[in-house]
């Protein structure tokens, strides 16, 4: 009895540890999380607008983020918002926006477990169901 017991409670942490590992930004959170920003945040809106979306959303965000193989963005200003996982830990993705002249001209929400990307520039909008970093065009 006491062993059964045991199996039991172990059976219901590995359930709980599954489900808490699961991808915050899987390709539906991605999608619709870049339609909330496409909805709530134009392109042409400010920093300032960009900063409170990710408070109210109770995202950390920081100001700049390397990226490689390309200089496109080197001369922009970004605002860079880490999703974390369900767990706390590691980032589950970024929301990346640039700004020229305070104005919002790109952003993208990109998945760092598989979800894919979404990204908005020049009135355009695409989602890239690719693995990670498929975001950026070099």
């Amino acid at each position: 009895m006491r062993l059964q017991k045991f199996l039991i409670v172990l059976l219901l942490l590995a359930t709980v540890a599954t489900a808490a590992c699961g991808c915050r930004l899987n390709r539906v959170e991605v999608q619709r999380l870049g339609q909330r920003i496409e909805t709530e945040l134009p392109l042409g809106s400010s920093t300032a607008q960009v900063t409170k979306f990710l408070e109210d959303m109770h995202i950390e965000h920081t100001g700049h983020v390397e990226i490689m193989d390309t200089r496109r963005y080197n001369n922009l200003e970004q605002i860079d918002g880490n999703v974390l996982s369900y767990s706390g830990g590691e980032p589950a993705g970024n929301l990346v926006f640039f700004f020229r002249d305070g104005k919002l001209v790109e952003w993208w929400v990109d998945s760092g477990c598989g979800g894919g990307c979404y990204s908005r520039r020049t009135n355009k909008s695409e989602y890239r169901p690719n693995g990670l970093n498929q975001c950026y065009d070099p």
